[in-house]
């Protein structure tokens, strides 16, 4: 799930969703679909997408992988940065119902007995809340308006009474997490991240001395002289490039029109998406030495806006720079 912007306390929203691919697990389906989220005004507010695993379904020859997925994202190979535990109350589920989701899962000891649970278990999405919750408290002073992003895999269910530990790892904007029953051991999310949304500083810093005045420079001539870089992308980018953590520079890169300028996108222009990446690494990126998809994963490139742009832009890249 992704917010495009802020949302409103008020409000009749419209959700449009598609089924973009199908994949054959062998001895299951999934279903990926992308739902869309869009204000009274025909903004669109939110993006989301969801993995439904069909069991039985699966071995029918179908393609086990898709581009158009949302991977989830392995922690980082060291001690967590954080962790908090706690416990849900034994209410929790009948209290979530409240949302709107009435799942009889979730508060009917027979259908649970039905579906293979000794007990109704806890909503995925509570128990997602309350991740978010301890990233926000964690790294964020509960400041709410600096959540941007989350994915994660559900694997296993919790039950209302049970405890919950969320470990925690920074790196950039990006917290990764995984969830676990502390009363079995077992995890119940894991691969997940939640991206934070920059905060620019009132005044960036000067941008003498790195390595992505060289690479804009080299970018625009690229862009002069091959027009079919254009047409591959047709996008608006807006490049945040940090140095030990801060924003030092912005950079506008309008594969519409085919420009290159300093700062956010000139009116009426938005960004499509927003990448947020080192100095060093994009210096590496253009030099071929490290490449976009994997940057994202390793949580060292931070992305906003439509993810399938990203592949569109990699493709400026696909030529070493001449730095």
């Amino acid at each position: 799930m992704e917010l495009l912007g802020p949302l409103p306390t008020s409000a009749t929203l419209t959700c449009r969703g598609e089924v973009v691919d199908i994949l054959d697990k062998g001895s299951g389906a999934v279903i990926l679909a992308d739902v869309d989220i869009f204000s009274e005004s025909g903004e669109r507010l939110a993006h989301c997408q969801i993995n439904t695993f069909l069991r039985g379904a699966g071995g029918y020859g179908g393609h086990r992988n898709s581009a158009l997925a949302m991977a989830t994202v392995a922690v980082p190979s060291r001690p967590p940065d954080g962790s908090i535990t706690e416990k849900i109350g034994v209410d929790q589920a009948a209290l979530y119902r409240l949302n709107g989701d009435p799942n009889p899962l979730h508060i009917d000891p027979q259908f649970a007995t039905m579906a293979g649970f000794p007990r109704p278990i806890l909503h995925g999405l509570c128990t997602l809340g309350y991740a978010t919750r301890h990233v926000l408290q964690q790294f964020c002073d509960n400041d709410v308006s600096k959540f941007k992003a989350i994915k994660a895999r559900f694997t296993k269910p919790i039950y209302p009474g049970q405890t919950l530990q969320t470990d925690m790892w920074k790196t950039a904007t990006r917290i990764h997490f995984t969830c676990k029953v502390v009363e079995s051991g077992e995890i119940c999310l894991a691969g997940g991240y939640v991206d934070l949304a920059c905060s620019m500083s009132d005044d960036l810093q000067s941008t003498q001395k790195l390595s992505c005045e060289l690479v804009f420079s080299d970018l625009k001539r690229r862009i002069a002289t091959d027009k079919s870089l254009v047409k591959r992308a047709n996008a608006v980018f807006l490049i945040n490039v940090t140095k030990e953590g801060k924003i030092v520079t912005q950079q506008t890169i309008d594969l519409r029109q085919g420009q290159i300028y300093p700062g956010e996108p000139k009116q009426p222009l938005k960004a499509e998406c927003t990448l947020t990446i080192s100095d060093e690494d994009l210096g590496a990126i253009a030099a071929s030495k490290l490449f976009l998809r994997k940057a994202f994963l390793e949580g060292r490139l931070d992305v906003q806006g439509e993810m399938v742009l990203v592949e569109k832009f990699s493709h400026i890249f696909q030529q070493p720079a001449k730095l």
